[in-house]
């Protein structure tokens, strides 16, 4: 069984050549990972870090505030499960939604004001990106990140391959940028993070809630129990294990 957020393609596929199969638990991660985007996106807008530093030592406030983020535009790269609820937990903020996928899901996108555009076109006109895409290589790089606004938030609750984090780093320090959320541990030990750059980070925790947990327990067991029983589990990802 496999945490559906891991980097897990190698390992499909050595699976597969030995004849074994492999199953997820999707969906069961998708609210508390819109939740922990959802936060993540307030805590870059409102320069969280910078002004818990400063507070918690005494000083006042110093530097730009924060962002608005009602009647802003959002743009969601990747409609899944987590993409849509990140959707439907910002709508409170009457936010602009700006959309892409391989596979648009139009009714999705009629029903909740959504228009999906291309990749280039959401990174211009965005002031929020968040990425939930089940993608495999980076998207966005030195050439994105100059397609964006100084007042862009740029969230990555996906994967850590997604992002070019030292180009994000600099694009943040020389002012290209807002700020940049990652769910991811930082790798880049010659760029430290402190509180003069508007970047926080975490370890993979956006789904590592009691509802998500127990809820990936739940379909890993389900999937054991059909094997054992001659069944085949419900969500088989390498199905040529079938033939």
């Amino acid at each position: 069984m496999l945490d559906t957020a891991s980097d897990m393609y190698r390992l499909i596929w050595a699976a597969t050549e030995f004849g074994v199969m492999v199953t997820n638990a999707p969906g069961c991660n998708a609210l508390p990972t819109a939740e922990w985007t959802q936060a993540t996106i307030m805590d870059i807008a409102g320069r969280r870090i910078n002004h818990y530093y400063t507070a918690s030592n005494g000083k006042p406030k110093e530097g730009p505030s924060r962002l608005d983020v009602s009647n802003k535009t959002l743009g969601i790269i990747g409609t899944g499960t987590i993409g849509k609820n990140v959707a439907k937990l910002m709508s409170g903020y009457n936010v602009k939604i700006l959309a892409y996928d391989l596979y648009p899901d139009n009714n999705w996108a009629e029903a909740n004001n959504a228009t999906y555009v291309t990749l280039d076109e959401l990174y211009t006109q965005s002031d929020i990106i968040t990425i939930h895409a089940a993608a495999s290589e980076q998207l966005i790089g030195e050439r994105e990140l100059s397609l964006m606004k100084e007042t862009t938030v740029l969230v990555n609750c996906a994967r850590g391959i997604l992002t070019d984090s030292r180009a994000i780093y600099n694009a943040v320090k020389a002012g290209k940028i807002w700020g940049f959320g990652l769910d991811e541990i930082w790798l880049e030990e010659d760029l430290p993070l402190d509180e003069n750059i508007n970047i926080i980070v975490s370890s993979h925790v956006g789904s590592d809630t009691d509802s998500g947990k127990i809820g990936m327990q739940i379909m890993s067991t389900e999937a054991v129990v059909d094997f054992v029983n001659g069944k085949i589990p419900a969500f088989v990802v390498n199905k040529d294990v079938l033939k």
